[in-house]
């Protein structure tokens, strides 16, 4: 007995004329059309992911890494950052304090700013850690994370940022492939007479705030 709920296809090759069910047909579509979508779906995920964790990272290792140990000159820019990346040894050990020197330069200023510093660490699997810094006296450490320079800075200025580091805990020896961690040194430069810093550094402290963030002599 026929089933006249049930359509059938008609197709036409070289070997004849042959019949098939025209619903059975549409689902087999529906659903590679929906695994396909999933498929783009999970590795598009994944480039974007990959992308975002690694843009960083990779743009610093091709222009601007350093090897650990060596002391670092970090080159000041008006109203802007400058960001360089330190490649670590591959047997660090963490909770260790290792000497790194790291000091701003000037020499490319035309007008006083004022300056913030910001160190990470991210390992083999992209992990972010804070860094301890042995920093001078005329840095104060903010509750953001970043060191903030008790002073302003112009085309002649050479100061140390710090000169030792302290390597977080959470280092385990299947992180510690081939001195792939990599320490990561931001300094951020504002003009001082503008007083940027006021609105745009707000979580700055706020005594640090009233003397260099407001541009008032």
């Amino acid at each position: 007995m026929k089933n006249n709920n049930v359509k059938s296809w008609v197709c036409v090759n070289q070997n004849g004329t042959y019949k098939g069910d025209k619903t059975n047909l549409n689902k087999r579509k529906c659903w590679l059309i929906f695994g396909a979508v999933i498929v783009f779906l999970i590795l598009a995920t994944s480039i974007v992911l990959s992308v975002v964790f690694g843009v960083e990272i990779n743009k610093l290792k091709s222009s601007q890494q350093q090897t650990f140990l060596t002391p670092l000159n970090v080159e000041l820019f008006e109203n802007q950052s400058n960001t360089m990346a330190i490649s670590l040894l591959n047997n660090i050990v963490s909770g260790v304090s290792y000497n790194q020197q790291v000091k701003m330069v000037g020499s490319n200023l035309k007008s006083e700013q004022v300056v913030r510093c910001k160190t990470k660490l991210i390992n083999s699997n992209n992990q972010e850690f804070d860094v301890v810094l042995t920093a001078p006296n005329n840095w104060i450490l903010g509750t953001d994370g970043y060191y903030y320079f008790n002073g302003r800075v112009n085309g002649l200025t050479e100061q140390l940022i710090f000169d030792q580091i302290i390597l977080p805990e959470g280092f385990s020896s299947n992180t510690k492939n081939k001195g792939s961690h990599y320490l990561i040194v931001t300094v951020e430069c504002l003009n001082f007479s503008s007083a940027f810093a006021k609105n745009v550094w707000n979580s700055a402290p706020s005594d640090w705030l009233n003397s260099f963030g407001s541009g008032i002599e």
